[in-house]
């Protein structure tokens, strides 16, 4: 699992700190058992990054199965059409799921 994105770095909850969060902790059983990899890859695209190097979020992206698309600035943002280009699976948010 992928989250290329920036944003969510704020003390204040939001959607894309929570999954930054969450992909930084997460773990899972690698395929031979024998210890722990990480469940889901956080790629920092913050202040425009990845704009200028699109290698740092492709090749993950090549990798991963399912890409995390938190809501953005619109539904067909580019992200979308990237993850679909690389085979990965593109995974949507709606912010109010992640409200108590």
């Amino acid at each position: 699992m992928l989250f290329a994105g920036g944003g969510g770095f704020s003390s204040n909850p939001n959607i894309r700190r929570s999954i930054r969060l969450e992909c930084e902790n997460a773990t899972s059983m690698n395929a031979t058992g024998s210890g722990y990899s990480n469940f889901c890859e956080f790629v920092d695209c913050s202040n425009g990054i990845c704009k200028h190097d699109p290698i740092k979020f492709m090749k993950p992206m090549l990798q991963a199965s399912f890409c995390l698309e938190p809501p953005g600035d619109t539904p067909t943002r580019k992200s979308t059409f990237d993850s679909i280009l690389a085979g990965c699976i593109p995974v949507f948010f709606e912010e109010i799921s992640t409200k108590k």
